[in-house]
């Protein structure tokens, strides 16, 4: 899965991604936030570009797993469908390495992705939709990122 999805940038989005994967230089959360940022404005001037947001942890019997593939079959939908897509999950393998360096508190929530990556993202002024699984209410992240995005004045749109 590649980050940013639209014809007329997917190669270079791919290109993009793997130099992101393979750069020892993103060391921090706004490191990867300014990197992710970049991505999206050499996509240029698109008016359908949106993240798409939705639980990851495991609740209810449904795994995680389970809820990155339906993050990424809507990320895949709305691609299809012309959008231009900041596909989060693929990002999940930075975001682990870059969290581990972190002094957390063992089974604490991970504020730093939502303060330091998710929200500023949200809030840059690339993205005036945002999709969100229909059970975001179920994450403690979805949720904040669900009221910043509210807060923001951003149109919210939902999905299964």
């Amino acid at each position: 899965m590649c980050i940013l999805r639209a014809d007329s940038i997917h190669n270079r989005s791919v290109v993009m991604l793997i130099q992101l994967l393979e750069d020892p230089g993103v060391q921090t959360l706004a490191q990867l936030k300014q990197h992710t940022l970049d991505m999206v404005s050499s996509a240029g001037q698109h008016w359908q570009r949106t993240i798409v947001l939705g639980p990851m942890t495991p609740k209810d019997g449904v795994t995680v797993n389970e809820n990155m593939e339906a993050l990424r079959r809507q990320s895949e939908q709305l691609s299809k469908d012309g959008w231009i897509v900041l596909e989060l999950t693929s990002f999940q393998f930075v975001i682990d390495r870059l969290i581990s360096s972190l002094e957390l508190v063992p089974g604490e929530y991970p504020w730093p992705i939502l303060h330091e990556f998710t929200v500023p993202l949200i809030q840059s002024g690339w993205f005036p939709r945002l999709h969100f699984r229909s059970n975001f209410q179920d994450s403690i992240g979805a949720k904040h990122e669900h009221e910043k995005a509210y807060d923001a004045g951003l149109q919210i749109y939902y999905f299964d």
